[in-house]
């Protein structure tokens, strides 16, 4: 059974996560187990690591990305995953700053202060309110507002309030740029393709690659 060496990720410093190769029929099988978006990000980090419910739970999203991302890089020879320009997963791995505190970093946005360590466990309950509220559409937006250190539904009217007042849109800015450093993911999202993205910094131009059904996530054929 094929494993990597142990990985650091930003969200559990005390941890050594080491990712375990699945086998074909494995792979395929867990692509049919595909629900929420987010909840199948868990679902895969269930089945590749040596992480428990909790600590996926509360690892960041970025941080989440980054191990796919690496599992693809790792056992499936880096393929490339998108043609035009050509990219493979070892283009969007980056680095990330070891001394980032959690309890230090945070925004104000209205009336509440928002955090960008935006957790598996927050995205999942943030998709699951944007499915109820049947505006999918705007899913990136529910994902901001999970942020809120109040309640999801607090975070989500004050960002879409923010979207209504293009003076303050600075701000939106501000949190998504945050958002996008704390990992060896460079995550936005508020790119104008209109969809969570992640960057690659190939050839030293950044370019955007949206990861909602990209390949990055595919675990079949």
């Amino acid at each position: 059974m094929r494993k990597t060496d142990g990985i650091k990720i930003q969200s559990l410093p005390k941890e050594e996560v080491r990712l375990t190769c699945l086998t074909l029929v494995e792979s395929v099988n867990l692509m049919q187990e595909r629900s929420s978006y987010f909840g199948f990000i868990k679902l895969v980090l269930l089945k590749i690591s040596n992480l428990d419910n909790v600590q996926i739970d509360n690892m960041t999203i970025q941080d989440a990305i980054a191990l796919i991302v690496y599992y693809r890089m790792y056992f499936w020879d880096d393929e490339i995953i998108t043609e035009s320009p050509a990219l493979c997963p070892s283009d969007f791995i980056g680095g990330y700053d070891d001394e980032i505190k959690r309890d230090e970093l945070f925004i104000r946005i209205g009336d509440y202060r928002f955090t960008p360590f935006i957790t598996v466990k927050k995205a999942i309950e943030a998709e699951l309110f944007c499915q109820s509220s049947g505006d999918i559409k705007n899913l990136r937006f529910y994902i901001l507002g999970s942020g809120c250190t109040k309640t999801i539904k607090d975070g989500v009217d004050t960002i879409m309030s923010l979207m209504a007042n293009s003076k303050d849109i600075g701000l939106l800015k501000q949190y998504d740029a945050l958002i996008g450093e704390l990992s060896n993911i460079t995550l936005t999202l508020t790119h104008d393709s209109g969809k969570i993205s992640i960057i690659s910094e190939n050839g030293g131009e950044p370019i955007a690659l949206p990861f909602q059904g990209s390949l990055l996530l595919s675990f079949g054929l």
